[in-house]
Order: C-alpha cells, then sequence, then structure tokens
C-alpha cells in the first residue's frame, strides 16, 4: 500500500564572499577570483505520519561534525524531529570555500554556511504537501574510475546509481526533486583553477533541469575515495581542465540520471526512521593529530583519537547510510553486499569529515591517500562493521 506522505523541499544559496580562500588542494596558489556557477544548500524533508526524515545536501568540500550537531540539536528541540533523523553531507567539490581545515585554516566568517544550512531545512520542513515518491537504480559506467591504477589492491569501481524521484500529488505529477547517488570525485577543475564552482555537479543538475524543468536536483555523493572522473587522473600527466570538460563528465552523468528516473517506480513510505552512533578510531601514530584538525580529534597521552558517527535512514527496502569521510569504492560494494536492506544510498562526507577509509590492503600499498589522511589500518574494517550493525538495527526496528 502507497502511503499518505508529505514532501519539503528547498535550495538556498551559499553567500560566498569575493577572493575567499579555496579547499580541496594544498597546491592551489591564491584565493578565489570569481564564481562559475552557484553552490548551495539543498534540503528534502520526508513526513510520513508523526514521523519525519531530514536530508540535507550541500555544495561544500567538507562539514565539521560540532557545526553539524549544533544544528541537528537545534531542528530537534524547535520541529521535534529527532537528529538521528536528519543527515547533512557535503558533495566535496575541490572548486568551493575553505570551510574546513583541511590544507590551512578555513576562511574567515565560515560558520555562515552552517548559517545557511539550517536556514534550508526550516524552511523545506515549513514546505511540506503532499508528494509521491518513485525509485530506480542503475548503472553509469566508463565515467568514474579508480585512481589508484598503480595499486593492485585497488581496482575496483561502485558505478551504481540510485535515484529517487518525488513528485506533486495529483494528475499532473510534476517532477519537484531527483535524488541521486553516485560516486565521483568533483575534481574535474584542478588547483589552478580559482573560480568557484561545484565543479561536474553543476552540469549534471543542468541536465536533470532540462529533462525536469523546476525540479530541484539533489546529489548524494558515494564512496569517491578512490574514485576520479576519467578525464582526471593523478599519476601521470594530470591535464590542466577547462570548464568544458567539466560538462563533458556532469552532462554523461545528468543524461543517465535522468534516463533511470523515467523508469523509476512508486515505492511505499513506511516507517521513516533513523539511527545514528558514535565511532571512535585510535590513530596508529599521535603526530596524525597535527594533520588531523579538521576532526573531532583528541590527544590523550601518547594516543590521538578521533570521534565521529554513522547514521542510517530508512523506508521501504532503502537505506541512506551516512558515512563521514572518503570511503573507497571496495568497502562500498562490501556494504551493499551485507546489507538486508535491497537498496542502499552509500553516502559519503556526512555529517562530518575525518579524512579517508580504505581497506588495510589498501592502506599498506600507500599513495597519497592512504599516507596523507587515514588514521589506522583497520579503519576501513571498523567502518565497515559499523555501518553493517547500524544498517542491520534499522532492518530490525
Amino acid at each position: 500500500m502507497i502511503m499518505d506522505i508529505s514532501v519539503g523541499i528547498d535550495s538556498t544559496r551559499f553567500d560566498v564572499p569575493p577572493e575567499v580562500l579555496m579547499g580541496g588542494y594544498s597546491a592551489r596558489t591564491g584565493p578565489s577570483e570569481g564564481q562559475h556557477d552557484p553552490l548551495h544548500a539543498k534540503t528534502v524533508v520526508i513526513k510520513e505520519g508523526n514521523d519525519t526524515i531530514v536530508v540535507t545536501v550541500c555544495d561544500l568540500v567538507g562539514l565539521e561534525r560540532h557545526h553539524v550537531a549544533t544544528i541537528k540539536h537545534d531542528i530537534a528541540g524547535r520541529h521535534g524531529i529527532p537528529a538521528s533523523n536528519i543527515l547533512i553531507a557535503a558533495t566535496h567539490t575541490h572548486a568551493g570555500p575553505r570551510n574546513i581545515a583541511i590544507f590551512g585554516d578555513p576562511f574567515p566568517g565560515y560558520e555562515q554556511f552552517y548559517e545557511t544550512i539550517a536556514s534550508s531545512i526550516t524552511k523545506a520542513i515549513r514546505s511540506v504537501k503532499p508528494a509521491t515518491i518513485e525509485f530506480a537504480s542503475g548503472t553509469v559506467p566508463d565515467v568514474s574510475f579508480n585512481r589508484r591504477i598503480y595499486d593492485p589492491t585497488s581496482e575496483h569501481v561502485d558505478d551504481e546509481c540510485n535515484v529517487l524521484v518525488i513528485k506533486e500529488k495529483g494528475a499532473k505529477k510534476k517532477v519537484i526533486a531527483v535524488i541521486y547517488n553516485y560516486a565521483c570525485h568533483p575534481v574535474v577543475m584542478g588547483a589552478e583553477n580559482r573560480v568557484i564552482s561545484a565543479d561536474w555537479v553543476q552540469y549534471a543538475n543542468e541536465s536533470i533541469i532540462l529533462a525536469f524543468p523546476g525540479a530541484i536536483p539533489v546529489f548524494l555523493q558515494g564512496a569517491s575515495g578512490n574514485l576520479n572522473p576519467v578525464n582526471t587522473p593523478i599519476v601521470g600527466p594530470v591535464p590542466v581542465h577547462t570548464f568544458d570538460d567539466c560538462k563533458e563528465i556532469g552532462s554523461k552523468i545528468g543524461d543517465a540520471v535522468v534516463m533511470i528516473a523515467k523508469s523509476a517506480a512508486d515505492i511505499d513510505i513506511d516507517g521513516l526512521r533513523g539511527i545514528e552512533r558514535e565511532v571512535i578510531i585510535t590513530a596508529d601514530d599521535p603526530d596524525k593529530g597535527e594533520m588531523f584538525t579538521f576532526a573531532d580529534g583528541k590527544i590523550e597521552g601518547d594516543e590521538f583519537t578521533v570521534t565521529s558517527s554513522i547514521q542510517a535512514l530508512g523506508f521501504d527496502d532503502i537505506c541512506i547510510a551516512g558515512i563521514p569521510g572518503e570511503l573507497f569504492s571496495e568497502i562500498s560494494i562490501n556494504i551493499k553486499a551485507r546489507s538486508p536492506f535491497q537498496h542502499v544510498l552509500v553516502t559519503g562526507y556526512a555529517n562530518d569529515y575525518i579524512g579517508y577509509i580504505a581497506t588495510a590492503e589498501n592502506y599498506n600499498a600507500g599513495g597519497y591517500e592512504t599516507s596523507m589522511m587515514m588514521l589506522h589500518e583497520a579503519e576501513g574494517e571498523i567502518i565497515e562493521n559499523n555501518v553493517v550493525d547500524v544498517i542491520n538495527d534499522l532492518k530490525n526496528e
């Protein structure tokens, strides 16, 4: 039986200061010199009976845990939505402002972005109206590739694309939002770029809007820790890209999302629920505290530990799994294989940022991701098992 549901949607533009420090690359030589396309906080609120879940996506490189927790606590207090039912994630664009402490301090006044996020959630909550939700799953092959081509332990690509289509209830059934989940680093525009942009995501969104005029596209970044666009290697000759290269990747993804969306079918929204659970990881080197300034870390004696959380939202046979870092594709595939839900929208950069999350084999193989920003050899196993436990608990609620 299709349950009566209401959905609220909002898209609020971030006010990006001129000449702002940019995030994503240590090699960048200066602040922004302009803005190519707008960055947004986008929120979808789904309500059925007394149950509500909130999904917010931000065109930012990452998020800080304590600011996200403050937003959730405030929304819970004002609107009665449990913090565990509110997921806030970043797309991880490398052409946005430096709003977290990766490769330097955040730009002065970065806290304003969290005010925008909170505002978007509030506006979406206040705009709920009857709607229907459809779902379809497909693949987008030959767009993402495993950038660790030198590493025989890292060869998998999770190219699944899951799509939720939200429509107005009534005779016209106009599409008002498209939520899509796919894994691909938004790094087409490299360190030499000094223009603010959502990277390839902007062009994917444009393709979706062209097919469904007036709809709000909402991108849930997947397990893109070791996945780059096919035109953007990180070893060997690395090309200097233009926004035409960005459009090439984004349009392919957006066109694929449209095709998948057109095959979507109604789903039941019954028993909306969420779980968020704390996870603590101890670094294998206390000196990593000097790099992980963006994380909720603590040094005690000769130990550096990071506290974060895993989250899962569920309805029908669909789960959205929120993971606080740059998950490797191998682990995403494992999570889906071990899940009791038929479909899992693995969502990285959710609620927090704790660096890369790879398997022990990847860690021992070395390379940029694991040597730069990974806490411990067992981190991937710890995160994977915690995600699977939370998903199982959610299924059994």
